[in-house]
């Protein structure tokens, strides 16, 4: 063994490379940064008594592969840590006494030390900074008895700690922030203490083994944060805080095994999704305080069959309990304002006697719609189906869905809105009389039948198709893309008629030269008397499906990224 003696007098180029012990003088005060950095054949540090050293400094102790313990209850004045003092160092680091005066554990401090497994801390810490024993994979203890005095848990501080099986907080902590034990798969039991006021977002998401989670004697928690819990799978049992009145969005969402939720007394607001897929939970019964129930609070609870009520609940989002099938009981209080129920809030309940089914996803233009929906009406203030992410094209990817039923505000159906819907059930859609703009939506889809409604106020209706479509047997057929607009033979005897905005174009035009009107009006008169040729081909070809075909407009060319030929009507 190499042991090697540092003095204050001492500078890195002094310490030999292959030095496997370090013994620090006890006249230091101060070790400075990266001083022992990468020392791979360090295995040992050593402190004289009587050490005066007060401060480790940034990355002092990096990196050093091969140090196996590192105990600083020999310098009892050492007050700080600096950040990433001992970070990467692995994987011999095994096991850490802090020194008694520590008051803060810097952000990284032994962050990374793969075979770190016991950690024993000091009775003076007071906090815990960022990533202080991140990813320290193997770490089974940490001995919070002496910390009567920490206050905060830092963010991701404990972050896949995958060994860990109990956690017994002290009664002092009083805030945990984000993440900071996220994906310690091995916590088995968590108990929290009396002083905690704030549990952050994701603080024990994914602990996949957590069993039994204790809350029940933090009284000053009110809030319990977004995903807090989310995807905990094997969580069986839940106490909650007496004084908790908020949980937020997708708290305890995915977590399918808990099969009773008793819920604080003084609870107001269930968040969307803090129960979302909770699939073993049978009965909730909420509190008199309880004022609302979030969006897809309770979505998808496939093993939920009672709900009650308070009287005094104001408001229940958008499918709070959709898809739960085996709802059976949901009694709502009679003062309720049923116009405060969200769009398909209990959506796919088949059994329940107490509220209306409801046998139609209502679609809103903006929230995804299930893969596994069979039924959909558009709601009244859907004006427009885009091709945008989140519109139908993006959802209707299963095979599930056979029906859309369109409100009679739709104007607009863009072109891809239904692409590659692979709905085979789908065959057959009716467009209400409101539309007035639609582009090719159901290529590569297996609509066969699409019904245009008309009316008085029918304008510039457009549909794209293609002739002998494999998958389809269209109304009108075409080799090539065809946009068919419907009248009203009564009030338009104008064959010609041009559409609303074909008024600017022919101003803007008019202002040119008039030869280059003219070729324009030439050109277009000759893309006019072919497709009439053509459109007579299409009446000898379909007789009995088209017999009506009337010429309305031709609209083609540099004319707004309008293209196109008007064909007529479709009975």
């Amino acid at each position: 063994m190499t042991t090697h003696i540092y003095t204050e007098d001492q500078r890195r180029d002094d310490i030999p490379w292959r030095v496997t012990k370090i013994q620090i003088a006890s006249t230091l005060e101060v070790i400075p940064e990266k001083e022992f950095n990468k020392l791979q054949f360090l295995e040992e540090i050593d402190f004289d008594e009587g050490s005066q050293l007060k401060l480790i400094c940034d990355s002092a102790f990096e990196g050093c592969a091969n140090l196996q313990a590192v105990d600083l209850r020999k310098s009892p004045l050492l007050e700080t840590l600096g950040e990433s003092t001992f970070q990467d160092c692995t994987p011999a680091l095994s096991t850490v006494w802090l020194a008694p005066k520590i008051r803060y554990l810097s952000s990284r401090s032994f962050s990374r030390c793969y075979g770190l497994t016991e950690v024993h801390l000091n009775e003076d810490l007071a906090e815990i900074w960022t990533e202080a024993f991140e990813f320290c994979r193997k770490l089974q203890i940490i001995d919070f008895s002496k910390t009567n005095k920490l206050t905060m848990i830092g963010l991701r501080a404990f972050y896949m700690n995958e060994s860990l099986v109990t956690l017994i907080l002290p009664d002092s902590v009083g805030m945990i922030k984000r993440q900071a034990f996220k994906h310690c798969r091995g916590l088995q039991k968590l108990t929290l203490g009396a002083e905690l006021v704030q549990l952050s977002d994701q603080v024990f998401a994914e602990c996949t083994n957590l069993d039994v989670l204790d809350m029940s004697a933090s009284k000053r928690l009110r809030v319990i944060s977004q995903e807090c819990f989310l995807k905990c799978s094997s969580l069986r049992r839940i106490m909650f805080s007496p004084g908790t009145k908020t949980i937020r969005e997708g708290a305890f969402a995915r977590c399918p095994t808990f099969m009773k939720l008793e819920l604080p007394p003084k609870l107001e607001v269930v968040d969307s999704r803090a129960f979302e897929r909770c699939t073993a939970l049978i009965a909730v019964d909420f509190p008199s305080t309880t004022r609302t129930i979030g969006d897809r609070a309770f979505n998808l609870c496939t093993s939920l069959t009672t709900v009650l009520f308070p009287d005094g609940l104001e408001s229940i989002g958008r499918e709070a309990f959709a898809f739960c099938n085996l709802l059976e009981t949901a009694k709502l209080p009679s003062s309720m304002d049923k116009t405060k129920i969200g769009l398909n809030a209990f959506y796919g309940c088949p059994l329940m006697e107490d509220v209306p089914n409801q046998g139609l996803w209502v679609y809103n233009g903006v929230d995804p719609i299930p893969t596994f929906v069979e039924h959909v009406r558009l709601s009244e203030n859907v004006t427009t189906i885009s091709s945008e992410p989140f519109d139908l094209s993006a959802l209707c990817t299963e095979a599930s869905l056979t029906s859309i039923q369109f409100n009679d505000g739709l104007q607009e159906i863009s072109a891809g809105a239904f692409s590659y819907c692979n709905c085979p059930e789908l065959t057959t859609v009716s467009i209400p009389s409101s539309v007035v703009r639609l582009a090719d939506p159901f290529d590569e889809t297996f609509v066969s039948d699409i019904e245009i409604m008309r009316g008085k106020t029918n304008i510039a209706l457009a549909i794209r198709l293609k002739l002998l479509y494999p998958n389809s047997t269209p109304t009108l057929t075409m080799d090539r893309l065809v946009y068919l607009y419907s009248f009203d033979p009564i009030h338009s005897n104008d064959l010609l008629k041009l559409p609303t905005d074909w008024s600017s174009v022919r101003s803007r035009l008019n202002r040119k030269r008039r030869g280059s009107y003219s070729r324009e009006k030439e050109l277009l008169q000759s893309q006019f008397y072919r497709e009439r040729e053509l459109l007579k081909e299409i009446q000898v070809a379909y007789p009995q499906t088209i017999h009506n075909l009337v010429v309305w407009c031709l609209e083609r060319g540099k004319l707004d990224n309008i293209h196109t030929v008007l064909l007529g009507l479709s009975e």
